[in-house]
């Protein structure tokens, strides 16, 4: 607002008018002088329609009275763009970041602020690299998408690279997108022993194979803090030379370790970062239906499980773009409780031990009735390294699993049941 008058003005009543519907608001405490503008922050909600809404500025009381008689400066439209999210429709967002990186303030400062502007749909990760947050899996996973080149960048829906200030428009394009699933989680989670179960639920809209169609689960942290030099944030625009970047502009280069709390910080995967070979394979899927997949996990001491959320992705046909996806506390997940019940039968007949594998270890089984069991191993690419058919496996049997055949590392092992299956983490550590 700007004062051309010749008195201070202390009291501005601003109506504002969309899809004919006026609110009014009154601001007070203001010290305009003649001559000066001053920014104000309009709080009023409104709700837009889909596309071009015209939205009515009009300064009404200067004050305490009428404005003045020359109308024409009183009174600004502007036009905003409406849109409408499809129904459960969420978007992957995967950040390359580094406590190294001096540009990377800004991705820190978009994630956050796309968070909050539209927290039922954004669904961000901070993808460390070469810093204590790191997870090399996730980084290689991220940093080897093609099109990435550098840091800061996002991979939206691993589908599109670019800047984390241009994130709002792609990010507005697909929201609107329908989406072929969506997902639900469900959990368990034991304080004393920090175990943590998950159950992922995908619901299907439409009818579909599921041979080529994969899962992508994870969990991330926030407000993550450290005290070592590692924790020690690069800052460019320090001194604000390279302009306003919220708040970094006021802070040192680097930012100290004490000073700064990292979001959305990607802490763990369940599955491969492409996604889990075979999640919905040999199963032909009718719209309305939904299958269930469970996920366990010790979280480490150093991780708080209250800052912490369960992300999953939907993913489809390579190339591999993410059709949909979710994030949730785990709390809330908790609070919606194991999903499966037929998944706790499977996970509980069979067992693989040692954990970790040096040599040759053992897959034990147990089933009351004959049940045709099958085995798939993958690697943390998703690539399918073995497979085996058991046949009916009925009552209590241990077959060997020769791990000798590996190199040391983390490999999924996949057991089928029917339509059933459990998936467990095997470590081979020669």
């Amino acid at each position: 607002i700007s004062n051309e008058g010749s008195e201070t003005i202390s009291s501005v009543d601003l109506g504002v008018t969309v899809n004919n519907m006026q609110i009014q608001e009154s601001y007070d405490n203001l010290s305009i002088l003649p001559g000066g503008s001053e920014l104000i922050d309009i709080d009023a909600s409104v709700i837009l329609e889909r596309g071009a809404n015209t939205v009515n500025l009009q300064i009404l009381k200067v004050n305490g009275m009428d404005a003045d008689e020359n109308l024409c400066n009183n009174i600004q439209n502007i036009v905003l763009e409406g849109f409408t999210p499809a129904d459960k429709k969420k978007i992957l967002v995967e950040e390359g970041t580094g406590t190294w990186c001096q540009w990377c303030p800004r991705g820190d400062v978009f994630m956050n602020l796309l968070t909050e502007r539209y927290p039922d749909h954004f669904v961000g990760v901070a993808v460390h690299n070469r810093d204590p947050m790191e997870v090399p899996a996730w980084d290689d996973g991220l940093t080897g998408w093609p099109g990435f080149t550098g840091f800061p960048s996002v991979v939206m829906n691993r589908e599109s690279v670019m800047d984390p200030s241009a994130m709002e428009p792609a990010f507005v394009t697909r929201v609107q997108g329908s989406p072929i699933a969506y997902l639900t989680h469900g959990a368990e989670y034991d304080a004393f022993t920090r175990e943590l179960i998950i159950d992922i639920t995908t619901h299907f809209n439409y009818d579909l194979q599921g041979d080529e169609l994969k899962l992508f689960v994870g969990l991330t942290e926030d407000n993550v803090t450290g005290t070592t030099s590692g924790y020690n944030q690069a800052n460019a625009y320090a001194g604000g030379g390279s302009g306003v970047m919220g708040g970094y502009e006021l802070l040192p280069t680097p930012v100290p370790a004490s000073q700064m709390v990292y979001n959305h910080v990607g802490r763990y995967m369940f599955t491969p970062y492409a996604g889990m070979e075979g999640a919905y394979a040999g199963q032909e899927i009718k719209t309305g239906s939904s299958i269930t997949h469970r996920f366990t996990y010790t979280i480490p001491d150093q991780f708080n499980h209250e800052n912490m959320h369960i992300v999953s992705a939907f993913v489809t046909p390579p190339p591999g773009v993410v059709d949909n996806a979710q994030s949730t506390t785990i709390e809330e997940a908790v609070s919606e409780g194991l999903t499966s019940t037929i998944d706790v039968e499977i996970d509980n007949s069979i067992e693989v031990y040692p954990n970790p594998l040096t040599s040759v270890g053992h897959i034990e089984m147990d089933f009351e009735e004959p049940t045709d069991v099958r085995m798939e191993v993958t690697d943390l690419t998703g690539k399918r390294i073995a497979s085996r058919n058991y046949g009916k496996v009925s009552g209590k049997q241990i077959f060997p699993f020769d791990g000798t055949r590996l190199e040391s590392g983390i490999y999924f092992l996949k057991l089928f049941s029917g339509d059933r299956f459990t998936t467990k983490r095997i470590v081979i550590a020669h």
